[in-house]
């Protein structure tokens, strides 16, 4: 409820973590790791890991094969996390630290249970709650409910005019336009990048079906009545740097100025 604090959200680069964790493909091999480590600078961050991602993606690490998952070292420089693995596994990762003793996340309200944290007076049913026996009673209410008088709406002598005015269709040609961005995408196991451009050349249904590909590619896909954000990843040129993010990053701050990149509106 609103009186007691807490909340929760994503980390910065999730679809990194997701397909790093899941091991939805294999995970980058330890030289491929140490080239990704190399290029994150000493300050580290979630920006510098987008950009990191963006040249392995482009093929410019050594010994990375393109469309790898990220390790956990490698995500670690997005953010440092608190790590409880029970079986030492990470994606594709195996013979990693096992957690003996789960580490209680790092929150900025108490953690723990109603009693631990001072609610302990909450959510508690009484001792004398029991299943119900017998039959089940009427339930009448002693107050008699307000009498409630209609008055019936003047009736308007003369019709309203009907404009004959046509409405624009929502899918004209002129607002609606393919994303130019490149797009994060998941093509026979593997994760590419790739344009609208890529989704019309060919095999267009199968490629539209991509989870995310109809939202950014409203045009060929023949989604103009939709007006949905796209869940995919995209290549975008941020204050003088190429990086990857996706649409929950444009409306985190600066959201005017980063819907002005070129192709960022029409995903």
């Amino acid at each position: 409820t609103a009186s007691i604090p807490g909340g929760h959200r994503n980390p910065e680069n999730k679809f990194s973590w997701v397909v790093g964790c899941l091991g939805i493909v294999d995970s980058c091999s330890s030289a491929c790791e140490q080239s990704f480590l190399g290029c994150v600078s000493s300050s580290g961050g979630w920006e510098e890991f987008a950009r990191c991602e963006g040249e392995l993606e482009m093929g410019n690490l050594a010994n990375c094969v393109v469309g790898c998952a990220p390790t956990l070292e490698m995500l670690k420089t997005s953010e440092t996390p608190l790590i409880n693995l029970s079986e030492g596994k990470f994606g594709t990762q195996s013979g990693l630290d096992i957690a003996t003793t789960p580490q209680q996340p790092n929150c900025a309200k108490p953690f723990g249970t109603f009693d631990e944290v001072g609610y302990g007076n909450r959510c508690r049913p009484a001792n004398v709650v029991g299943p119900a026996e017998g039959e089940i009673e009427s339930c009448t209410d002693s107050t008699p409910a307000p009498a409630v008088t209609l008055t019936p709406a003047p009736i308007a002598s003369t019709p309203a005019p009907v404009t004959s005015t046509p409405v624009p269709s929502s899918t004209s040609s002129s607002t609606c336009h393919d994303s130019t961005l490149r797009l994060k995408v998941l093509w026979n196991e593997r994760l590419i990048m790739r344009g609208c451009t890529w989704v019309a050349n060919k095999a267009t249904i199968q490629r539209c079906s991509i989870e995310g590909v109809s939202a950014a590619c409203r045009d060929t896909c023949g989604t103009c009545s939709t007006c949905e954000d796209t869940t995919l990843r995209f290549k975008v040129e941020w204050n003088g740097r190429k990086i990857t993010s996706d649409c929950d990053w444009i409306g985190n701050r600066a959201t005017i100025q980063r819907c002005n990149i070129e192709g960022v509106a029409e995903a």
